[in-house]
């Protein structure tokens, strides 16, 4: 039985053979034959309804040999799709997702995104597309690589300094620069640990601290009544978060319909089924939040702001082997019940 892999792999956009920003990230599942790859580019200039030609790449005598094993359309200035293959023969190739060494997608108006987990740099010029033609041979059809590109053009990687990435492990792989995913979050405010809201949002005058105290204090006085929902939960010590309630993924079908949309957040799921939970509750200032159990690092971060949870607050409530623990929430509609 094949090992069970799962890792996120961030995306690079490439211009004129320079690596560019971070704009997005692929997930790799693999499990027994069947591999998994979900893709998601938030790219400003991306043009909507183009075609994205979606390859993984194998290196062979400098080059790049790009195996197309997806395509999907594009959106206003970004992409998602999810792509399965045959984890033993990527594309019909042959080519196992353990000799891959990373992923590349380009756009009709030319556009270049890639991601690499072999340690070695992309160098756009060196990558060719191929053709598979299947021969017969013994009675089995094999795989033969036909190379587009003339063998004149090659060029021989070199590698720099601070281009390399750490290599995945099974589970998860660890960006090149971790600061530089903070660039995809495209003016999204940064969150803090302790913070309520990002950072450059605070209160501007103690004044205006103090005229909403009285409001404040009101609305931390009058008690919700939820209906039967959830399990009443102590999460935070400072009281900026309270009438918290641990609930299940199908409670959200039970707050308002946009919230029942987000069932399919990947995540919300990947927090609910690591911890078991999510958590509603109010804010001083009387708004209500949706909170997904988590830990606050560059990596998870981004994560979170991708997927449209961009506050953090502490809780010694999650425990996470040397890290902060806590929950990335957004802020919510007051929920109708149902």
């Amino acid at each position: 039985m094949k090992e069970y892999r799962r890792f996120v792999a961030y995306v690079y956009e490439y211009q004129k053979e320079k690596k560019g920003r971070n704009c997005g990230f692929i997930q790799v599942e693999a499990k027994e034959q069947n591999c998994r790859m979900e893709v998601h580019l938030l790219c400003p200039g991306l043009l909507p309804e183009e075609k994205c030609e979606i390859f993984g790449f194998v290196r062979n005598s400098g080059l790049m040999d790009g195996i197309l094993v997806g395509e999907c359309r594009t959106g206003e200035s970004r992409a998602d799709c999810v792509v399965e293959t045959d984890r033993e023969s990527l594309g019909g190739s042959g080519i196992p997702l353990e000799k891959m060494g990373g992923m590349i997608l380009l756009t009709e108006s030319g556009g270049f995104f890639g991601t690499e987990w072999d340690d070695r740099a992309i160098r756009p010029d060196n990558f060719r597309r191929v053709k598979l033609q299947k021969e017969k041979e013994e009675g089995r059809k094999k795989p033969e690589m036909q190379e587009e590109v003339p063998e004149e053009d090659r060029k021989e990687p070199e590698m720099q300094e601070g281009e390399a990435v750490k290599a995945p492990e099974a589970s998860e792989k660890v960006t090149e620069e971790a600061a530089e995913a903070s660039e995809f979050q495209e003016k999204k405010a940064e969150t803090e640990p302790k913070g309520v809201e990002p950072s450059g949002q605070k209160e501007s005058s103690r004044e205006q601290m103090a005229a909403q105290s009285v409001a404040e204090a009101d609305v931390k006085k009058r008690k919700v009544e939820f209906p039967h929902i959830g399990e009443p939960a102590e999460i935070f010590e400072d009281g900026e978060i309270f009438d918290c309630r641990k609930i299940q993924l199908r409670d959200l079908c039970r707050l308002r319909s946009r919230e029942c949309g987000l069932r399919n957040n990947r995540f919300l799921q990947y927090g609910f089924y690591n911890f078991g939970h999510l958590l509603l509750g109010r804010n001083r200032s009387g708004h209500y939040i949706l909170g997904v159990p988590g830990a606050y690092d560059q990596q998870e971060q981004f994560m979170a702001n991708m997927f449209g949870f961009p506050y953090f607050r502490e809780s010694r409530q999650i425990q996470v082997p040397k890290r902060r623990g806590g929950y990335w929430y957004r802020l919510i509609n007051p929920p109708e019940f149902h």
